[in-house]
């Protein structure tokens, strides 16, 4: 398997690893305990190519694990504004649900958290003080239907 892949700059590159390890057989594991806070965009901020980046390391990963003929016709598609989405505060859950923020309306990057109690799901304060600008919400139930989307 391997190191990161250095063809990928500054995206993608632990999704195409984690993809080459289950190839090999090998498994990820979700861990309940382990907390992870990553600051999003963070290196891209400061870097001036980062937007061109994530496009050339996209169109990479795409046909690494995808085919020619599927980035062919992707880069073809023409573009579609994603529809306006409601500004949402505290937000309804019922236990079993996954939580989904992520700063991209295709959901990627983004950090989920499940719920393991019904009630009212906020942003954590000590979250929100890190995130710039508006964020997607999405809510889905234990078998990934969507519930609810907006914006944080």
């Amino acid at each position: 398997m391997g190191p990161f892949d250095e063809g990928f700059r500054l995206f993608f590159e632990e999704t195409d690893w984690l993809l080459r390890a289950r190839r090999l057989g090998l498994r990820s594991e979700y861990v309940p305990g382990a907390e992870a806070v990553h600051l999003f965009n963070r290196s891209a901020a400061k870097e001036p190519r980062s937007r061109q980046w994530f496009e050339e390391s996209a169109r990479r990963f795409r046909r690494l694990h995808y085919g020619a003929g599927f980035t062919w016709l992707l880069e073809r598609l023409p573009e579609r504004r994603p529809p306006e989405l409601p500004i949402l505060k505290a937000i309804p859950v019922e236990a079993g649900s996954w939580v989904e923020v992520s700063p991209n309306p295709a959901g990627f990057p983004a950090a989920a958290e499940r719920i393991s109690a019904p009630g009212l799901w906020t942003l954590p304060e000590e979250i929100a003080g890190r995130l710039e600008g508006s964020w997607i919400v999405q809510v889905t139930d234990g078998q990934g239907r969507e519930l609810l989307r907006g914006r944080i």
